[in-house]
């Protein structure tokens, strides 16, 4: 179990540097959010939201495999009212997805933002179902995670922290797990994928992509993440704020036959603009590949920049692999 006090991967700690700036900035985007300026900063956002349509090939893999639509950091509140919400949602379901996940960062400082997701939430109702992790900004106030918890899950969203369940898709069987906050809750892989059966097609959900190190250990297959918004602001290779010490920034990454897609995520935070780098709704189309055959994109699917990038995650040190069998659980989703 990874804690917070001896956490390999810390994220990017220039980030708590900016907490109190965030927390200042998000109280006073809460009151312009429907002002004059904060409607064009929100159709500036809209206007600028795409779907993202990526390919993500795995070898050894065949049959039917799900697609996956993909909504992370909506910061719900800051510049993203119901309304807004609702239209990204609509994105979504116009894909047709077999389940939607939520990759954390729902809300942007307040518990009581979730509430803006209900009429967003009830445009989904993907077959698969819809599934969620915490990010960062649901620790603002830790007092108000049940009420995030309740609320979503009383709107048919299965919240996953540090648990695993498994989907049936036609002939594949599917185990998606969902750890914590990989900066301010206790991610534990162990627990998350217990269960999983030897070989089965593993998908792991983790806000912060700089867990994707532990998730090569356990052999997943792919993992989904968001946190960076991919800078949110570039300009050109500069880019202020990144969100990873590892450099998972926006897009594919592959390492050791397990791969890392990044979302740019739907919202934003500190200041309502994106500059070089869009929203997106993600959709994720899994598709089996042979051995022998090179994973890459396809690049009609894929946005400009887009391209799998081929790295070495860095592992931690010490400590077992961790490569163990296990089980088969009672514990099944639509199955």
């Amino acid at each position: 179990m990874f804690r917070r006090e001896s956490n390999p991967y810390p994220g990017d700690h220039r980030a708590t540097r900016f907490h109190a700036l965030g927390r200042l900035l998000a109280w006073v985007g809460r009151y312009l959010t429907h002002s004059p300026l904060g409607m064009f900063a929100r159709l500036r956002l809209r206007a600028q939201l795409e779907r993202r349509a990526v390919r993500v090939e795995l070898k050894g893999r065949s049959g039917s495999l799900p697609r996956i639509a993909f909504l992370s950091d909506l910061h719900a509140g800051f510049f993203n009212t119901s309304g807004d919400l609702e239209s990204i949602a609509r994105m979504a379901a116009d894909s047709n997805p077999d389940l939607v996940i939520l990759g954390g960062d729902l809300i942007d400082s307040h518990g009581e933002e979730i509430f803006l997701l209900g009429a967003a939430l009830k445009r989904l109702n993907p077959p698969l179902g819809i599934f969620a992790v915490r990010g960062n900004h649901e620790y603002f106030h830790p007092e108000k995670l049940e009420l995030w918890t309740r609320f979503l899950e009383h709107n048919g969203v299965e919240v996953l922290v540090n648990r695993g369940v498994r989907v049936q898709h036609c002939d594949t069987s599917l185990w998606i797990a969902g750890i914590d906050d990989l900066r301010e809750g206790t991610p534990d892989f162990e627990a998350a994928l217990e269960g999983r059966r030897p070989g089965e097609l593993t998908l792991l959900i983790s806000h912060n992509p700089d867990a994707f190190p532990e998730a090569v250990r356990h052999k997943v297959d792919l993992q989904l993440s968001g946190h960076t918004h991919g800078g949110q602001v570039r300009f050109g290779p500069w880019i202020p704020m990144t969100h990873t010490s590892h450099g998972y920034l926006d897009g594919l990454y592959e390492c050791g036959g397990c791969q890392l897609y990044v979302g740019r995520g739907g919202g934003t935070t500190l200041l309502p603009i994106r500059i070089g780098v869009r929203p997106e709704v993600g959709l994720i189309e899994l598709c089996g590949v042979q051995e022998s055959e090179s994973v890459t994109p396809d690049l009609s699917m894929e946005s400009p920049g887009s391209r799998v990038r081929h790295v070495r995650a860095p592992l931690p040190t010490g400590g077992d692999a961790a490569d163990r069998d296990h089980s088969p659980t009672e514990r099944s989703h639509r199955s």
